[in-house]
């Protein structure tokens, strides 16, 4: 039976709800080159078929990860690559000074093309377009198992996070584009991932968006762990509605080429994200969330020894 992580890990592909990946019997390519260019080469042993471990330890040095983990007390990491399947590319750091079991991070990366026949993404219609997909990213410090009260437990966390998550879209976002990726896209398992990710991701749906931007809006008293467990918890209330509203797993995109970023900063998008967030209103209903426990379906009261599904930043 699989593991609650190995759930989470294959899950998200398989959440999309207004793009779908593109076989590769179904593109019009002329020769067997533009077969090898679209897949990223002909080496299935680097990393999205392109990349080797020494040329991601530069990446990681150069934005600045490594050294911050340094300066977190992780001595000595070792680079993990799992590279022969094309759908499931993963990336693991684990540190081997001080050792420890659990990864430092963890990601699993699909790079594809996709397309959309959304009817609020008609310029988008009938394209082909290249993106890299985060399946599964995790961060977290092993090295701090204790969560502080100014930084209490956030919804899948096994342990606090490392701040730097930042830094790693950064690098990711590097990593696309010299790909010649035009995104990157996610489907955000629990809120504050989607609250985190928003500084540089837009929902592909602009009425997705202005949702987001309206628990934004009205949630902004309340701490991040308070916004996550409310939505998840069913003590976040939406004024139309007299029941709890439900939190929806839909596909953010970081725009990284002209026409992307073209899509998310036309008048049409801008002005549906508008129009959705004046429609919703929000409260949180505090009573109702401090008798919750603040514990997902199937985990104990130790997170230590419950399933890992952390997807934190």
């Amino acid at each position: 039976m699989p593991s609650p992580v190995e759930k989470l890990r294959n899950l998200n592909l398989r959440r999309l709800l207004h793009l779908e990946p593109v076989p590769l019997i179904d593109l019009n390519l002329p020769d067997e080159g533009d077969m090898q260019g679209l897949v990223g080469g002909r080496n299935p042993h680097l990393f999205l078929q392109g990349d080797s471990k020494e040329s991601l330890w530069q990446h990681l040095d150069r934005h600045g990860i490594l050294p911050a983990l340094e300066e977190r007390g992780f001595d000595r990491l070792d680079l993990q690559l799992s590279t022969a399947d094309p759908e499931h590319q993963s990336l693991r750091l684990q540190c081997t000074q001080p050792m420890l079991n659990e990864y430092v991070l963890e990601m699993i990366v699909h790079r594809g093309m996709f397309r959309s026949a959304a009817p609020f993404a008609k310029a988008l219609h009938g394209l082909s377009l290249p993106m890299l997909f985060i399946q599964w990213i995790c961060l977290q410090n092993p090295l701090q198992p204790e969560f502080a009260p100014e930084r209490p437990r956030l919804p899948g966390q096994s342990f606090p996070g490392l701040g730097l998550g930042a830094k790693v879209m950064d690098w990711l976002a590097d990593l696309a584009q010299e790909h010649g990726l035009e995104a990157i896209c996610n489907a955000p398992e629990f809120p504050h991932n989607a609250l985190l990710y928003a500084t540089r991701f837009h929902y592909f749906n602009p009425e997705t968006e202005g949702i987001l931007q309206a628990i934004k809006r009205d949630l902004s008293p309340y701490g991040l762990a308070d916004i996550s467990w409310g939505l998840l918890q069913g003590c976040v209330m939406e004024a139309s509605q007299a029941k709890p509203f439900c939190w929806f797993h839909e596909e953010q995109l970081y725009p990284l080429s002209p026409r992307m970023r073209e899509y998310v900063q036309s008048v049409s998008y801008r002005e549906a994200v508008e129009r959705a967030a004046l429609r919703h209103r929000f409260h949180l209903d505090l009573d109702k969330l401090g008798r919750m426990p603040r514990l997902l379906p199937g985990e104990q009261e130790d997170p230590s020894q419950s399933g890992r599904y952390n997807q934190d930043c």
